[in-house]
């Protein structure tokens, strides 16, 4: 009810129903033993699982594991609900957070976004995903760029969320392989999808333009092989030669 009475004021006012959204996935602190486990009375605070690329919430600072307490002065309960105190905030204000991660309080400064609709949402959690054992088709020869053409890797920037995904650490620097193809030098010294390439020729490669440019100039040079160095989950890295076509 006393969610529903505002937006039906707004409805009689013929005003258009705008809910706030910070971007964020959380649980609320319900259970007594996770309450306990992390030093916060239960049904106190929302625990923040993930956090969505590019949102307010990620602009913030905010981090997959704080528990926020509270946003414009509203503490989060389970009764004062996280998304009910977003959705109170006019799109664009910035208000006051208080979290606590790793048992340190902090307070920051976040400005919560206009809520997208439920496709957008789910196109966008889609494209996020990234699950390095499910098989990704080459591009077509007609649609190939560079490194697909002369390595037999298609890459993909390395983002936050599929950083997590492939459980690399959040300083990590690097493109992830999407696809290999099979007759590829690369895909014979055993690079696969999911690997994340953390630099070509010692040159760090923070994007796909960048390992272009090296593989660029070792072609213009007449070099026949360029030296990768590799991040597979769960090992060390490791350098890969692999010849260029």
């Amino acid at each position: 009810a006393e969610i529903a009475a505002p937006i039906v004021e707004q409805l009689k006012a013929g005003q258009e129903i705008q809910r706030s959204f910070i971007g964020i996935e959380f649980e609320p602190i319900d259970d007594a033993d996770e309450a306990e486990a992390l030093g916060v009375p239960k049904n106190t605070g929302a625990l923040v699982e993930n956090v969505l690329d590019g949102g307010a919430a990620e602009k913030a600072g905010i981090q997959p594991g704080d528990i926020i307490t509270s946003i414009g002065g509203e503490q989060i309960t389970t009764r004062n609900s996280l998304p009910f105190v977003v959705s109170q905030i006019p799109p664009g204000d910035t208000v006051q957070a208080e979290l606590l991660r790793q048992g340190e309080r902090r307070t920051i400064s976040i400005t919560p976004v206009q809520r997208p609709s439920n496709e957008e949402l789910i196109e966008e959690q889609q494209q996020g995903q990234f699950d390095p054992d499910v098989e990704s088709e080459m591009p077509d020869a007609n649609e190939a760029g560079l490194i697909e053409e002369s390595i037999g890797l298609q890459v993909i920037e390395l983002t936050p969320r599929i950083g997590r995904q492939l459980g690399a650490e959040p300083t990590t620097v690097g493109v992830v392989v999407a696809a290999v193809d099979r007759n590829s030098d690369a895909a014979r010294k055993g690079i696969r999808r999911g690997d994340i390439i953390l630099s070509a020729q010692y040159q760090e490669t923070g994007s796909i333009e960048s390992l272009t440019a090296v593989i660029a100039d070792r072609k213009q040079a007449g070099e026949q092989v360029v030296l990768l160095r590799v991040l597979r989950r769960n090992q060390q890295p490791q350098f890969v030669a692999v010849r260029i076509n």
